[in-house]
């Protein structure tokens, strides 16, 4: 008997073995049915240059991405630690990564699942290595990093290596960002930088990209894709898929499901359960606890003002200066900051008083937001209070923190 040929071996032959493209050969060909002839180019165009990941490929890959680590930075692996991406509630499909990464590398002494219970006790880690199979937007990386900081201000001079085996160009733009705006060491070890498809020409050529993006997102909606889902999350459009899930950057053509329409790369749908519905809770009550907080100084936004004024100036807080716009006397504003610092609100850097993520997190929630977002960028012209100001029964008022 001659060797089997497969259809569509050009798209497959790097997804896997035999099983793999004997698998897939038919799914291909039943997804594409679902289209119109006029739309299979586009369609097979994209599939061309998908990456399919296996969990056999990952165990691979994961091998290849640490020996590039090694060859870069020549870090000892027992000075390190490696982490997971940090997920408040529940498991994340990047734990299997995480586990196979050091489980093939042999670093079981060298990963910590939760690093942050150990940073809450004071413990001061140098270096730490963040793993995740995929970052499309950046996003879950940067806050892996946030809470780090979140838990312990030390981590500010940490050294962050970000280890994964794709980043597409959205991603390591935001990173880039982060760490310039923030003064923070991070570095990227990735095996492979992805530009966002309709901005690649690689996969069309020279044809007119926004033309070929336009024919994409029609054929989206003739099969009732929906639109925040046609360019992927935060429009990454990324193309790429793991064998225990797909990315939702990735264009949501290849994983969208509906009555008359099979995706041909599975994403797990959340459901809800006991579990799922504690989860929600905890967040619901997590906020109202944070919005008493601002609730209990209603009477007085003066109090408000405080706390963007320290948000204002960070680093560049001055003493006087605050008493004056506050209408406080130095020993109302020592008993303010001193709650202010009991309750995790500020933190002491290079001897000054300077806001924590706590902070910043309780503004993102409350009727501060609002405040800052109609005074932004005018606030330190506008707001002027008159040296005799005092404010209400402001002993009392901060009596709780």
């Amino acid at each position: 008997m001659g060797k089997r040929k497969f259809v569509y071996s050009q798209i497959t032959r790097n997804w896997g073995g035999i099983d793999i493209k004997r698998e897939f050969d038919g799914k291909i060909e039943s997804w594409l049915n679902q289209f119109e002839e006029s739309d299979r180019e586009v369609v097979l165009e994209l599939l061309k240059h998908f990456k399919y990941y296996t969990s056999r490929r990952v165990n691979e890959k994961v091998i290849e991405l640490y020996n590039k680590f090694a060859i870069e930075y020549g870090e000892d692996p027992y000075s390190i630690t490696f982490i997971p991406v940090y997920k408040e509630y529940g498991v994340g499909f990047s734990d299997n990564f995480f586990n196979s990464f050091w489980f093939e590398n042999e670093l079981y002494d060298s990963a910590e699942k939760n690093i942050f219970n150990l940073l809450r006790e004071g413990f001061d880690f140098q270096k730490i290595v963040i793993l995740d199979d995929y970052s499309g937007s950046g996003k879950t990386i940067k806050r892996t990093i946030e809470h780090c900081i979140h838990n312990s201000e030390k981590c500010k001079d940490s050294l962050f290596y970000v280890l994964t085996l794709e980043m597409s160009s959205t991603a390591k733009a935001r990173l880039d960002r982060f760490a310039h705006e923030n003064s923070l060491n991070i570095k990227i070890v990735c095996l492979h930088f992805v530009n966002k498809v309709f901005e690649n020409r690689e996969i069309f050529g020279d044809v007119d990209l926004s033309k070929k993006k336009l024919n994409y997102i029609d054929i989206c909606l003739k099969h009732n894709v929906l639109p925040t889902n046609h360019l992927g999350f935060d429009k990454t459009e990324g193309l790429l898929s793991f064998e225990y899930n797909t990315p939702n950057n990735t264009l949501g053509l290849f994983w969208h499901e509906g009555d008359d329409f099979f995706a041909i790369f599975k994403r797990y749908k959340k459901k809800s359960t006991t579990l799922t519905l504690m989860h929600k809770e905890a967040k619901q009550r997590q906020n109202e606890r944070y919005k008493k907080v601002i609730k209990k100084h209603s009477k007085d936004d003066k109090f408000t003002y405080l706390m963007i004024y320290f948000l204002n100036t960070g680093m560049n807080f001055n003493y006087q200066e605050a008493c004056k716009k506050m209408g406080m006397t130095e020993e109302q504003m020592d008993k303010a900051i001193g709650c202010l610092f009991s309750e995790g609100y500020l933190a002491l850097s290079a001897g000054k008083p300077k806001p924590t993520d706590k902070l910043k997190q309780i503004v993102k929630i409350t009727k501060i937001a609002e405040i800052i977002e109609e005074g932004k960028g005018a606030y330190k012209e506008q707001f002027e209070l008159k040296p005799s100001y005092i404010p209400r029964d402001f002993e009392k008022t901060f009596r709780g923190y």
